[in-house]
Formats: structure tokens, sequence, C-alpha cells
């Protein structure tokens, strides 16, 4: 969709801007510009062409595949990019590249990068393990732990959400906070995890939209709407109310005011 002045065009199909609802200034990747300012699709997976050999590729292929002199044909599962079937250039999350082919990390690693046999074997371990340069394996940390020593998986350094932090003995010790809370004080919530709002220091069900606000002990019934809607009763209906023009001054949720 374009707008020139105050006019709103739908564009063609594959068109990235356009002046009028028939012709294409600028095309959507994938596709090509010919003389009559229209968008041609070119060839599976091609990142453009010319308008002339729709078939043959122009600027590559996209993400995960490589040209093949004809076509572009599927990369290896684990790379991102390749220049033949079997020989990645870059890998997936979770692998490294060791001459040509992608190479999976050590179990709960999440990006490695060793070069040789006496490199760390994980740059980055999942949340909640933490890398053991003596067994080069990636560690658990104790429950509610998002880091710790990993010789001493007991010995906690930070806390994740919904734990809270405490020191006991000099021990970091990290204590569950009630249910759906992000965050606690001395077992009281304060702040709660997505999805939730925190009432009288309880996290219950955020309101369903388009509520704005609800009853506390159901997240359907509505005591206030979000724009574009109106409560009636208990329920938030659209406002579709119009000026004395009968253009329209607000919409519902999913819609855009264009133009009244």
């Amino acid at each position: 969709m374009t707008t020139v002045g105050s006019q709103v065009y739908l564009c063609p199909a594959g068109c990235s801007y356009c002046l009028t609802s028939n012709t294409c200034e600028t095309c959507l990747p994938g596709y090509v510009l010919d003389t009559n300012k229209n968008c041609l699709r070119c060839g599976p997976l091609c990142v453009g062409c010319a308008a002339a050999d729709l078939a043959t590729c122009v600027g590559g292929c996209i993400g995960g595949n490589y040209w093949t002199g004809s076509v572009c044909s599927k990369c290896n599962d684990n790379c991102v990019t390749c220049s033949a079937a079997s020989t990645c250039t870059s890998c997936k999350v979770g692998f490294y590249l060791s001459s040509s082919t992608c190479v999976a990390c050590i179990d709960n690693c999440v990006a490695c990068n060793p070069v040789s046999a006496t490199d760390a074997k994980c740059n980055t371990c999942r949340k909640g393990f933490v890398y053991n340069s003596v067994t080069n394996t990636c560690v658990k940390c104790v429950a509610g732990c998002t880091n710790c020593n990993p010789l001493k998986v007991y010995e906690c350094l930070t806390c994740g959400d919904g734990f809270e932090s405490s020191t006991v003995n000099s021990v970091l010790v990290c204590t569950k906070c009630p249910d759906s809370c992000k965050t606690c004080i001395a077992g009281v919530c304060q702040t709660c995890r997505d999805s939730f709002r925190l009432v009288s220091n309880t996290c219950i069900a955020q309101c369903k939209l388009p509520c704005k606000e609800c009853s506390t002990t159901d997240s359907t019934k509505c005591t206030s709407c979000v724009g574009g809607y109106t409560l009636s009763g208990e329920s938030c209906v659209p406002d579709l109310s119009c000026n004395s023009a009968k253009t329209c001054t607000t919409c519902p949720l999913g819609y855009n005011l264009i133009l009244g």
C-alpha cells in the first residue's frame, strides 16, 4: 500500500512501491521490474533476476540455498549459506564451521568456534549452564541459578527470573518466588511474568483484549476498553463512531484510520 498526496493505492502483487494501483516503481526481493512497470516473479529461490530471463538468478539465491549454474538448490541442513551442497560457508546456531562442514557444538552449548584441539569447546552455554574447562562440557547449575562456579555448581553467582537472591553462610541461595512472579522480596511478588498482572501482590492472568482493565476474578470481563472499542456491559464492542462529515474518527483493534 502506498499513499501519494491524498490518494491511497494498493500496489500490485510483488510491488514494494507504486504511484498507481496498476503500475509499480520498485519490486520486492524475488521479483523484477519489466518495461511496462509490472513486477515479474523470478525463478524459485532467486534473490533477483533479469526481466528477459526469469529463470536465471541475479544476486544469488535466498539463504540456505546455492546457485548451481542453472537453478537454486538447497544447502546441507546445518548450513545457513553454502557454495555447494556440502560446502558450507556459515552455520546455524549450535554449529561451527570446520573444513567447509557444519559440526555440532557440545551438548547444551549455543555458540562455539573451536579452531584447534586446545580451544574451548563452547563460547556460550545454554541459560542455567556454565562451561567447565576441565571436562570441556556445559554443566548445569543448581535450580534457579543462571550462572555458577563451573567447578562447584552449587555455588551460585546469579539467580534467574522467578527466584529471589539471599545469602546464607556467605553462599548465594536462589529461592523460588510465588507462581507467575518475575521478581519478589521476602516471598512477596513485586513484578509478574509476561501475560500476568499484579493485583494485591498476586500475579493473575492479564486482561484479554480488547479489555484495557478487567475483573480480578475473570480476565474476559472488561471494566474499560482499549482505543477503538467502547464498553457494553462487561464486553468491549467496536466503536465505529463518525464525525459530522460521516468519516470515522477511531477504528477498532486490527484496523488503521486512513482518510476517514
